[in-house]
């Protein structure tokens, strides 16, 4: 269990974190996600009820037990209890009202709430009693708030399980941050998956199962029973320190594919968006070359139908001269045997020549 989920809780951030370049979600994605993250939840709550949880690391009370009810006692009896407070005092004034008859509920009770407090490590409701909610949900814990009052053989192993506590809380808090924000309906638009991909960012940063596992190992192996209280802080701090480091190594490595990702990206679009135009314009070029093409044919065969008609035009003109000039040279001919045979009618004929030659004379007036 804490190999496999957080192996698949980390395959759905990487995924999450490439929806950058998707800018939304499908439904069904997002029941997918839904259904990985509150997995990992339950994964945290198994693990945090089986390592850190159940009041077993001070089992034997009697090593702190003074002369009647002493705070020390009381505080080794409420460490990392999960009751709720009123089942909590009974339990403590049962433990030693034998030692001291003159105890009572009510001092107890008051003493409890003096020396302990009740965190929650898990989802909280809002609407929840802090000190009388059960809720497995809820991960309640009771905690000395003066880690000197226990016993100074387990002050080291307490804050490492106290540090390792805040780590899950902090990883179930930011999960169900991500579970609140793809249970939005808007979470399939591209606002409401900014929104998801913004909460996946945080949830990146924060430890996973496996990485708290690795964080525990570490801290419990610096710690020894003699010098908890001086190692486990300085252990702890490098262990964190480490941890986060490397996490924000990886971060920074996904965050400069995802850049280089995206600026391929943005340089294809533009090669598309150039091949594009130039396509474009190459069309328009062709569209007006053939439209100049056409105007020139069109001009062509506009200029070859006037110079046909022209030369028709001649050609009906030189035909009409060459019948003139035959009826002249017939006229002329006739005029010469007519001027041999008699005068009288010659004259006559000499004047229908001149007439005809008149008239041809008009009718050669109208042409070029």
């Amino acid at each position: 269990m804490g190999d496999s989920s957080p192996m698949v809780i980390d395959s759905v951030k990487k995924s999450v974190k490439r929806k950058r370049v998707e800018v939304s979600i499908s439904p069904e994605e997002r029941e997918v996600h839904i259904s990985v993250l509150r997995g990992e939840i339950d994964a945290l709550n198994k693990y945090y009820n089986e390592k850190f949880s159940g009041n077993d690391l001070i089992k034997n009370v009697d090593l702190v037990k003074g002369s009647g009810v002493s705070n020390a006692v009381i505080a080794c009896l409420l460490e990392e209890s999960r009751m709720s407070l009123s089942k909590l005092v009974e339990m403590v004034y049962d433990k030693v009202k034998e030692s001291d008859v003159s105890v009572t509920v009510a001092s107890v009770k008051s003493s409890v709430l003096l020396i302990g407090q009740r965190s929650f490590y898990g989802v909280q409701d809002l609407n929840a009693d802090v000190l009388e909610d059960e809720s497995p949900s809820c991960l309640w814990c009771w905690e000395t708030r003066d880690v000197k009052l226990l016993p100074k053989a387990v002050r080291g192993a307490v804050k490492i399980r106290r540090t390792c506590r805040k780590k899950i809380h902090e990883r179930i808090t930011a999960v169900s941050a991500v579970i609140t924000e793809l249970m939005k309906p808007e979470s399939i638009s591209t606002s409401g998956a900014q929104k998801v991909m913004k909460a996946s960012e945080r949830l990146s940063k924060v430890l996973n199962e496996a990485e708290i596992r690795s964080l525990v190992e570490k801290m419990e192996q610096k710690n020894g029973a003699e010098a908890a209280e001086k190692e486990v802080k300085r252990e702890e701090k490098i262990a964190v320190k480490q941890l986060e480091k490397n996490k924000r190594e990886a971060e920074k490595e996904k965050m400069r594919m995802e850049r280089e990702l995206l600026k391929e990206k943005l340089q294809n679009e533009k090669e598309q968006k150039r091949l594009q135009e130039e396509a474009e314009k190459e069309e328009k070029r062709r569209e007006i070359e053939m439209k100049k093409q056409l105007k020139k044919q069109q001009e062509e065969a506009e200029k070859e139908e006037k110079e046909q008609r022209r030369r028709e035009k001649e050609e009906a003109e030189q035909k009409k001269q060459l019948a003139l000039q035959k009826q002249a040279s017939v006229l002329e001919r006739f005029l010469k045997k007519s001027k041999s045979s008699s005068p009288a009618q010659y004259e006559f004929c000499l004047d229908v020549t001149k007439t005809k030659d008149a008239s041809l004379s008009c009718q050669f007036a109208h042409y070029p």
